[in-house]
């Protein structure tokens, strides 16, 4: 072993983190008040005496600049940042500036857990403009004062709002005699309306506030101008009554598509919404226009060719409720061409000749069955520009219909097919029918022979 102890020392580290800055990194206009990505590429080779990569072995500062670099501002966050290779910049607007400014910069400075550090800044400036500083208007419109609206009733809340950019978000709350506010719905979309079930609040002395903001930040507020009443709920003695009115049971109606489903309900308090069921799932929930007896239309939606049980159920406003079903008949099947003549053309090659004659007329059929449940409606024949030629409304014997079509004068030829549609409108297409028509060969007519006139003897010739 060796005679003496000797020391093993680390090689220090002295080599700074390599470190780009990719954006921006010059060109770039930017706003104050708007949300930018600052993006850089920054990392730290291992020491010979490491094994694995500190994730946090590399801090980030990022420093701006309005001046071409002679003064810099430390972007205000909590520094050092990791080194995660990009930062969202909320830049910020000073009114002491004189906007827009076209000498701005942004430097990125790495070091390593030792302090080496590398910097590294835009190649060129960039501009940044005065941003959005106009704040946007919103006016209550309803519940704007002297309502009467009742605990558990589904109302709208309505409002006006604009900016000269975009309305980005609106808050609702309210706030009763004797309680604090209270939040009805945060960062919502600007519809200008959102429905409400009154809570169980009463109070004669109740006010709706929204605020709005735009994207930069600004906001505004407004309330009822007056108060609205809650009114508590009266006895409710009786559940509601229910009636569906149309469609028939049993009736078939289009697959996928809305159908219109008209009911009345009646109820002591109001009916609250209407609640939608296809074979006894949930599909939507529906708020009742206001009243104690209302007549609504709702918009329930059906798929396949099969039967289907729909399910209306009534709340009133105390919760009870009322139900009634049907069975609907859904058929998103379209009906079937077969039999076609003249033979249609195939998809490869929609342009090939199916017929060629000399015929004015060409008897133009096909069998057409439906193969849903609602029975073929009508058959029609139309042009390749999609223009009707003629309509047929049965068949012309079993399930065969026939066009009588008449060539057009002056056409040499036709390209058409055949759509026929079911009672709930699915509807199916031929392929194209090419028919061309042949010119009669001509009837050549000989001259009449003009008879030989008989010889005149010589001694009858005239003597000069």
């Amino acid at each position: 072993m060796s005679n003496r102890a000797f020391t093993i020392e680390r090689i220090p580290d002295t080599t700074p983190p390599t470190l780009r800055l990719l954006s921006p990194n010059g060109g770039e206009s930017w706003k104050t008040l708007e949300t930018k990505t600052i993006l850089w590429e920054a990392s730290d080779p291992l020491n010979a005496w490491e094994t694995s990569d500190n994730p946090d072995r590399v801090k980030i500062e990022i420093y701006y600049s309005y001046d071409g670099g002679r003064t810099w501002s430390k972007v205000p966050d909590r520094f050092p940042l990791s080194n995660t290779g990009s930062y969202r910049w909320n830049i910020p607007h000073d009114p002491r500036e004189s906007y827009p400014l076209g000498n701005c910069l942004v430097k990125v400075e790495a070091f390593d857990l030792v302090g080496n550090r590398s910097s590294d800044m835009s190649d060129s400036s960039f501009t940044i403009a005065a941003g959005d500083l106009t704040p946007p208007t919103v006016r209550v419109v309803t519940p704007n004062g002297g309502e009467v609206w009742k605990v558990g009733e589904r109302r709208t809340i309505n409002w006006n709002a604009s900016d000269n950019v975009a309305v980005s978000k609106v808050n609702i709350s309210f706030k009763a005699s004797g309680r604090p506010f209270e939040r009805i719905a945060a960062d919502l979309p600007h519809t200008g309306s959102y429905g409400w079930i009154v809570p169980d609040t009463p109070s004669t002395d109740t006010k709706i506030y929204i605020t709005v903001w735009d994207s930069s930040g600004n906001e505004a507020s407004d309330a009822s101008d007056r108060a609205f009443t809650i009114e508590a709920l009266s006895a409710d003695t009786r559940s509601p009554t229910l009636t569906i009115i149309s469609p028939s049971p049993e009736s078939v109606v289009k697959g996928g598509r809305e159908f219109d489903l008209r009911v009345r309900a009646t109820d002591d308090v109001g009916i609250r919404d209407f609640t939608i069921k296809v074979d006894n799932i949930v599909r939507d929930t529906v708020t009742a226009i206001s009243g104690t007896d209302i007549t609504q239309t709702l918009h329930p939606r059906v798929y396949g060719t099969e039967r289907h049980v729909v399910t209306v159920i009534a709340t009133d406003t105390s919760g009870k409720t009322a139900e009634r079903f049907m069975g609907i008949y859904s058929d998103d099947a379209p009906p079937t061409i077969s039999n076609i003549w003249p033979p249609p053309a195939s998809l490869d090659d929609p342009h090939r000749l199916s017929l060629r004659t000399s015929q004015s007329t060409v008897a133009i059929r096909a069998d057409i069955i439906d193969r849903g449940m609602a029975g073929v409606k009508e058959v029609r024949l139309l042009d390749d520009r999609g223009r009707i030629l003629a309509t047929r409304y049965r068949p012309y014997a079993g399930n065969t219909y026939i066009f009588d079509y008449t060539r057009p004068s002056g056409a040499r030829s036709v390209a058409c097919y055949i759509r026929a549609f079911d009672k709930v409108d699915n509807y199916s297409n031929s392929n194209m029918i090419n028919i061309v028509w042949e010119e009669p060969p001509l009837r050549i007519e000989k001259p009449p022979l003009i008879p030989k006139q008989p010889a005149i003897p010589k001694e009858k010739l005239p003597v000069r």
